[in-house]
């Protein structure tokens, strides 16, 4: 996991620092997300949690996902539930991407990509 961390950061640096001084300003990361570059963010999620590489995400795949960035994983199987769209015990690619994008720019809290981060942000609140 570390070292796909290392190859996204690299990724996201190549993307985002559009003036080119090695750092990531707030402006430059609004017009990415403003281009809806962040498509390709999704992908990279994917390729992250996704240990076995199958194309698909299982709960014990974002289990350590969760525990590996230290996500509090007491809710896991109700967040994996809510993630899991079509209720096949797992999260396929286009799921996922569903999701990812409801987590960057849903306003609905009751949204299932609010979940990403193991709890609901409407329950946060």
């Amino acid at each position: 996991m570390y070292f796909s961390w290392i190859s996204f950061g690299e990724w996201l640096q190549d993307l985002v620092d559009l003036n080119g001084n090695g750092q990531i300003e707030l402006s430059e990361w609004l017009e990415c997300l403003d281009k809806r570059l962040d498509y390709d963010f999704y992908e990279a999620f994917i390729k992250l949690i996704d240990g076995n590489e199958d194309g698909k995400i299982v709960i014990d795949e974002l289990r350590l996902f969760y525990q590996a960035y230290q996500i509090d994983t007491t809710h896991i199987e109700e967040a994996f539930e809510t993630l899991d769209l079509n209720l096949d015990s797992s999260i396929s690619k286009e799921e996922f991407k569903q999701i990812f994008d409801q987590f960057l720019y849903s306003e609905d809290l009751q949204a299932p990509g609010n979940w990403f981060l193991g709890v609901s942000l409407a329950k946060q609140l």
